[in-house]
């Protein structure tokens, strides 16, 4: 059974480990001078990537080659498959201020471009909807 992220990291260049689980790689969905794409495994073999560029995990993911299901764990053919669904599992709180921290120096950055009136590319006002739009998800799950 081949795992996530021996799907994943074959396909990338520049990986390099920067911790147990975790990887750093350019990223094959834009023109990547030096790595801008996080990798992190999950306890369950989840893989999350992250683009600090701003590409969607979607056009990261079609670029490697495969499709949404490469990141996660293959699921073992039992004969109880009609066994009810798990729940899904909440995000831990350190992995989301991980995220929030990340995401509001992205809101940070580009409003202080707006502030001084530099000129926003159509990635960068992409890449602010996008760290917005996780902000707000984050907050609302807090809440739930």
């Amino acid at each position: 059974m081949t795992t996530p992220i021996e799907k994943v990291l074959p396909h990338l260049t520049r990986v390099k480990r920067t911790a147990p689980g975790k990887w750093i790689a350019c990223c094959p969905a834009h023109e990547d001078k030096s790595p801008s794409l996080s990798i992190r495994e999950m306890d369950d073999g989840r893989l999350l990537l992250h683009c600090f560029g701003g590409c969607a995990v979607e056009e990261v993911i079609g670029a490697v080659g495969v499709d949404m299901t490469a990141l996660f764990p293959e699921r073992p053919s039992t004969p109880g498959a009609g066994a009810k669904p798990q729940p899904l599992q909440r995000l831990p709180a350190s992995q989301a201020i991980e995220i929030l921290e990340s995401e509001t120096m992205v809101v940070a950055v580009i409003g202080g471009d707006m502030v001084r009136k530099k000129v926003i590319n159509e990635i960068d006002h992409r890449r602010l909807i996008q760290a917005v739009s996780r902000v707000q998800f984050i907050a609302q799950e807090a809440k739930r």
